[in-house]
């Protein structure tokens, strides 16, 4: 993994295990919502059917087949087992103040397995760059030039808003350092700045990305690109 990636996974962590926590109580408004609504609605669609007497006025639709009280009693029962289940999954999960263990698997398996990073004058250059390309939307990371702050490393910034460009820097200048021929770049990054997409279809890396490995380092004879479920799919 470069290390901008390293990084960013070390410095994000705390975020991305309270996002998950959160996702809980915000299922779990949106369950018991749904549940306090839930006869209302039913309520509500028996008066506007018992108001079209279909009994009387209509041979073939019979609404009394399907509203029951055992489906109705049972619809929310599968309301009930989810909230149930959900505070279940909720004990299992890590929070912030937990040792992560998740952190501690990912140093083990990357370990003398990360990239170099760049130099303090190498950055500065990167940052220029950066500056007119985004001006122009030349990808990768111009969607997100509103980001804000940095990581401090050693004497060094890394400005949030670059990050997608120095982790595209360090895969140009390592292909390039170690003559490698085929490219593959797994990312969790979906965004317009990194794919083409036509007709809502991911159809491969921008072309501007496949001009440039190919230019700056010319031993890359392919460079192929997947989002990390289609990786694991085919993988």
């Amino acid at each position: 993994i470069g290390f901008q990636v390293i990084v960013e996974f070390l410095n994000n962590r705390h975020e991305a295990i309270s996002d998950q926590k959160n996702k809980f109580n915000t299922v779990r408004s949106l369950l018991e919502e749904a549940s306090n609504q839930y006869d209302e609605v039913f309520e509500k669609l028996a008066d506007e059917l018992g108001k079209l007497k279909l009994k009387q006025r209509h041979s073939l639709i019979d609404p009394d087949k399907f509203i029951t009280p055992a489906n109705i009693a049972g619809g929310k029962s599968l309301i009930e087992a989810f909230l149930s289940e959900l505070s279940v999954l909720e004990s299992k999960q890590s929070d912030v103040n937990d040792r992560d263990q998740i952190k501690d698997v990912v140093l083990e398996i990357f370990a003398d397995k990360v990239g170099e990073g760049f130099n303090r004058k190498e950055l500065e250059e990167i940052y220029k760059a950066g500056e007119k390309r985004y001006e122009n939307n030349i990808p990768p990371g111009y969607k997100d030039k509103s980001k804000q702050g940095f990581y401090t490393v050693e004497d060094k910034e890394l400005i949030r808003k670059y990050g997608d460009l120095v982790l595209w820097k360090e895969i140009v200048r390592k292909a390039k350092a170690d003559a490698i021929s085929c490219v593959v770049l797994v990312t969790g990054d979906i965004k317009e700045d990194w794919w083409l997409e036509k007709r809502g279809k991911k159809l491969g890396p921008r072309k501007e990305l496949l001009n440039e490995i190919y230019t700056e380092a010319p031993c890359v004879q392919t460079f192929y690109m997947y989002d990390t479920a289609s990786f694991l799919k085919h993988a």
